[in-house]
């Protein structure tokens, strides 16, 4: 993550009411070996992609993530938020909750999908 910026938690709306969510912009993230599963009226979809690169106003919305900077294990929540951010960070074995991502662009590879 490059740029990277906490900047607090957010209320966002969702089906079942408002959700609080960790807020993160940044101006580039790469993600490698992706692997995201969403159910939804007893479907379940699963997307998998080799690499995935998010740049230029990138901003994320989480409610829980957790991870391994180098190589010490961290969970952040709303209750529980990062208490600093460096403006690169590598993390590794991510693992968000409830993710929402917008970006100006991004670049895909080794896109797969099934349901």
């Amino acid at each position: 993550m490059s740029g990277l910026s906490y900047d607090g938690v957010a209320s966002l709306p969702s089906a079942s009411g408002t959700v609080k969510a960790l807020k993160f912009t940044m101006s580039k993230a790469v993600l490698k070996d992706v692997d995201q599963t969403a159910a939804r009226g007893g479907v379940t979809s699963r997307i998998r992609t080799g690499s995935l690169t998010l740049s230029g106003d990138v901003v994320m919305y989480t409610t829980k993530m957790s991870s391994k900077l180098l190589g010490i294990p961290l969970t952040f929540t709303p209750e529980q938020p990062p208490p600093l951010t460096l403006p690169f960070m590598v993390m590794t074995d991510v693992v968000s909750e409830q993710p929402s991502v917008t970006a100006d662009g991004a670049r895909i590879s080794g896109l797969a999908q099934t349901t």
